[in-house]
């Protein structure tokens, strides 16, 4: 039975659209190639763009074919956060390699961005899919808003938010990416374990 519910997830979740992001996700690097221009800063953008698309993973289409089943909602996001990260993971790749050998690669800054990328993304979907404020397939406007609600604070310089380009400040981004993922976790409670509400005496 767990295994049809596995399945069953895996064909609810947006393949077509993972795959156009897989392919966005290594644009900015291609372009960069092609116009002989320094890939630092695309190899950035393909991070950011890659982990927003985990935004796809906070939608549930197969909640209600699943409702009776023993797959809890927690289950089921892992396994749409696995398909998605998997199919954007190929786009990253095709970026990371080409990437290499003409830029230095800093490991941390790539991965702290891409945690809290991939943390907002998730928050802001768990969130809006929790209070029934989503339709379905919004993964993509999620992973859009975050990408820009991101480089505008970047060009914008706001203080608690580091700059994207700056090497050092990994480790804050890795704190704004612990809150973005705490958010999704406690989103992703199953909705029959939260309390019961009180009924007006």
């Amino acid at each position: 039975m767990l295994s049809a519910s596995i399945r069953h997830v895996v064909r609810a979740s947006p393949l077509r659209a993972l795959g156009a992001a897989a392919i966005l996700t290594a644009t900015p690097v291609v372009i960069a190639v092609l116009l002989h221009e320094q890939v630092h800063g695309a190899l950035l953008a393909s991070t950011v763009i890659a982990a927003a698309s985990l935004a796809y993973a906070a939608e549930d289409d197969a909640a209600v074919l699943l409702a009776s089943s023993p797959t809890t909602l927690v289950h089921r996001r892992l396994v749409r956060l696995g398909v998605a990260l998997g199919i954007v993971l190929v786009g990253w790749t095709l970026a990371a390699s080409l990437a290499l050998g003409r830029t230095p690669v800093v490991t941390r800054q790539l991965g702290a961005l891409g945690v809290t990328t991939a943390g907002a993304s998730l928050a802001i979907g768990t969130s809006a899919t929790r209070r029934d404020l989503a339709q379905p397939g919004f993964g993509g406007a999620i992973g859009g808003l975050t990408v820009v609600l991101l480089v505008a604070g970047g060009a914008l310089s706001v203080r608690w938010l580091p700059a994207i380009d700056d090497p050092s400040a990994w480790l804050r981004w890795l704190a704004l990416g612990a809150a973005g993922w705490g958010i999704a976790a406690w989103e992703t409670r199953d909705p029959a374990a939260r309390p019961a509400r009180r009924l007006p005496r």
